[in-house]
C-alpha cells in the first residue's frame, strides 16, 4: 500500500482508462475521486485539494495542458504532484512539462501510473 494515505483527482473522458487509473491508484492504497470534464475536474480539485492530480491531455472541451496550468495557480497546489497522461501522441510532452506536469504517461495505462507517482511523491518530501 505506497498510497495509502495519499489523495488523488483522476480527470479523463474516456471511462475506460478512468477506471483503470482509479483502479490502479486504489490498489496502492490512495483515496481517488474522479472526473470526466474540466469543469467537474476544478470542483473535485478545489473541494479535495489532492495530493495528486492525474489529467489525460486530450480532453473535450478544455486541454488537459490547459487544465494543470489552471491547477498549477491555486496557492494550495504549489507541491501537488500533476501527472498528464497522452494517448501516444509524443509531442504533447514537452507542453505537458511545461504546465506544470511533473510526469508524462502515454496510454494504456500499467503500473507504471503508481511508480511514477510514488517516485514523485517521495522527491517532493
Amino acid at each position: 500500500m505506497m498510497l495509502r494515505g495519499v489523495s488523488v483527482v483522476v480527470i479523463d473522458s474516456d471511462p475506460a482508462s478512468l477506471k483503470l487509473a482509479a483502479l490502479l491508484l486504489r490498489g496502492e492504497g490512495a483515496m481517488v475521486t474522479t472526473a470526466q470534464s474540466a469543469e467537474q475536474a476544478l470542483r473535485e480539485v478545489e473541494a479535495v485539494r489532492p495530493d495528486v492530480v492525474v489529467v489525460d491531455l486530450q480532453l473535450p472541451a478544455v486541454s488537459g495542458t490547459t487544465l494543470a496550468r489552471v491547477i498549477r495557480q491555486f496557492d494550495w497546489a504549489k507541491n501537488t504532484v500533476i501527472a498528464c497522461l497522452s494517448s501516444g501522441n509524443g509531442r504533447l510532452r514537452q507542453d505537458a512539462l511545461d504546465s506544470g506536469c511533473g510526469i508524462y504517461l502515454e496510454k494504456p495505462l500499467d503500473e507504471r501510473l503508481v511508480d511514477e507517482v510514488v517516485r514523485a511523491l517521495g522527491a517532493r518530501r
